[in-house]
């Protein structure tokens, strides 16, 4: 397939309904296109021709009702000898998609985490903080080793944990729609007032929290 890659290697990107990824794009499900070469939608016929490729197979990435991207396949094969292989690329193409929409969320929230002033975390179903930026390090004064091994419950003030506990429950559940203000305790022993504001990751279990430090106010 050297050929192939050196005839469309200028190939790097289409528009929804162009192509085998366009057409996967728009419809959002699985394409097998077969007879490549004589395929008029096919904007790379002739390559195809040139090294035999006679199928192309297109798998959507989704999440929900949402297209992430897509997977093309090709082969020198018929559709009907690689009834197979295509039902198993669909099955892994379907496990993708929760997948990839995880590391795009994470990358969305590490440029955020990086730059924020404001106390940031995530944390899993589990209770234990996941990442948590700089600036909730230095409010609480601990290292991120401890905080990546303690129960975020182990941070809040005594008397505010059950409270906590149901918040959580009530959070995953999506039954908690409002903001939730707790006191925390810094590694110095101080009481810290913190009002979150968070948002569920079912996919991956984990829930993304902003903070806000609300002391001097609940003083």
């Amino acid at each position: 397939f050297d050929l192939f890659y050196q005839q469309t290697q200028g190939f790097t990107s289409c528009t929804e309904g162009s192509d085998l990824a366009g057409r996967v794009w728009k419809e959002k499900k699985v394409l097998v296109w077969d007879n490549l070469s004589e395929n008029q939608h096919f904007l790379r016929a002739e390559a195809a021709q040139m090294v035999g490729l006679s199928t192309g197979i297109g798998l959507p990435i989704m999440y929900g009702d949402e297209f992430l991207g897509c997977i093309v396949c090709f082969s020198t094969t018929s559709p009907a000898v690689l009834a197979e292989k295509i039902t198993l690329l669909t099955h892994i193409s379907e496990k993708l998609g929760p997948l990839v929409k995880q590391k795009v969320t994470e990358e969305e929230y590490r440029n955020v985490f990086n730059i924020s002033s404001d106390p940031l975390c995530i944390v899993g179903f589990d209770g234990y903080i996941k990442k948590c930026n700089t600036a909730f390090d230095l409010l609480m004064g601990y290292q991120k080793p401890y905080l990546y091994t303690t129960a975020i419950f182990e941070l809040i003030y005594p008397d505010d944990q059950a409270r906590a506990a149901e918040a959580l429950s009530l959070l995953i559940s999506g039954q908690l729609t409002e903001r939730f203000s707790g006191r925390f305790l810094t590694a110095q022993g101080e009481v810290k007032w913190l009002q979150w504001s968070a948002t569920v990751a079912a996919e991956s279990k984990t829930i993304v929290a902003v903070g806000k430090d609300i002391t001097k106010r609940s003083e």
